[in-house]
């Protein structure tokens, strides 16, 4: 990827390049991540290394996956590492009522820390966000998003085909000869 940052009149560019592996367990993913592997970026004549994080994550669902438990361990290197802990429950195949619990490790009273939730709705190719979030430097943070999927939506299942009629077993021949009294 290519970041880019200004900051009035000094700007600054660099590469970097994101890392993942996951696998499916049955209904349990496991997931890691290392983010912003790369150079310093130049900025106002100064070198500034990138924010790197590592993640760690798992997640299971039940009940149908109409519930889908999570947890993730983050390891920043620019600020303090933290758990999360979420869950999502769908109660309709378009709907999905969220909650979530970060807590900031090897810091007390730190407002990131706490509860945050939301909601959601899919449809086909469209979807809608709603989520709150604790703030460290503000009031509580309401993001709102609107996102759409090029390319089609979810797969479907492929529709069954009627099997090919098989022709019925012939019937015996009729007896030759005279008939018998």
């Amino acid at each position: 990827k290519v970041i880019r940052q200004t900051l009035a009149t000094v700007s600054g560019t660099g590469v970097a390049l994101d890392l993942g592996v996951g696998t499916r367990i049955g209904q349990t993913s496991i997931g890691a991540t290392i983010q912003n592997l790369g150079p310093d970026i130049s900025f106002g004549g100064g070198s500034y290394p990138l924010p790197r994080q590592i993640r760690f994550g798992v997640s299971h669902g039940f009940l149908r996956d109409q519930l889908l438990i999570a947890t993730d361990y983050n390891i920043p290197s620019t600020y303090y590492r933290d758990i999360r802990v979420g869950a999502e429950y769908r109660p309709h195949p378009v709907l999905a009522v969220r909650m979530g619990y970060r807590h900031e490790l090897g810091v007390s009273n730190d407002p990131a820390t706490g509860f945050s939730y939301g909601l959601g709705a899919h449809v086909g190719p469209v979807n809608l966000d709603y989520a709150m979030t604790p703030d460290n430097e503000f009031a509580d943070v309401h993001r709102l998003s609107f996102g759409y999927t090029f390319g089609g939506t979810q797969e479907t299942a492929e529709p069954k085909r009627p099997e090919p009629k098989r022709p019925a077993a012939p019937s015996p021949p009729a007896p030759k000869g005279p008939p018998v009294i």
